[in-house]
């Protein structure tokens, strides 16, 4: 892989990740009790995403 594709590959790559937390930090807030109840979906992937 040439090092302007990486490049760009990297970009697209960081941008997919910041809509995707973007994404679960305003669903979060929004479902209440139940993300954060353990066997939430939601819980599993808000915990997941932000150990990983």
């Amino acid at each position: 892989m040439s090092a302007p594709v990486a490049a760009e590959l990297e970009a697209l790559s960081q941008a997919l990740v910041a809509v995707a937390r973007d994404a679960i930090s305003q669903t979060y807030p929004a479902c209440g009790l139940w993300a954060a109840d353990m066997r939430s979906e939601l819980n599993r992937v808000w915990r997941d995403f932000h150990t990983a």
